[in-house]
């Protein structure tokens, strides 16, 4: 946001030629809260073709937080969705929890 550089800061990963499975994203947290956000695009330019699966997270000082979500593609569309630590799928409108990292 340009009206606010200090507290605007974009972090992005693009993972080129994913393949469907699950995958697990770490975010270390510096108490600010934030949103945190999966998107696949078979590149189709179809509705089908292109998902995302943002979420707004808390943030706790210094901490390290586990998501993951499952990637699945099939013939005619592909999905994201996030998944607990227990590798169960949540429901669509749950946003996951920080699986924290304890420090060492």
């Amino acid at each position: 946001m340009p009206s606010q550089p200090d507290i605007s800061k974009v972090v992005a990963t693009e993972i080129c030629d994913a393949r469907p499975g699950t995958y697990l994203v770490s975010v270390t947290e510096h108490g600010v809260d934030y949103r945190l956000s999966v998107s696949a695009d078979d590149g189709s330019w179809s509705n089908k073709g292109n998902v995302t699966e943002p979420v707004t997270l808390h943030a706790d000082p210094n901490r390290l937080c586990h998501y993951r979500f499952d990637l699945e593609m099939g013939d005619s569309a592909i999905s994201v969705r996030w998944i607990d630590k227990d590798v169960h799928p949540l429901d669509f409108a749950v946003p996951p929890t920080c699986d924290a990292v304890p420090s060492p």
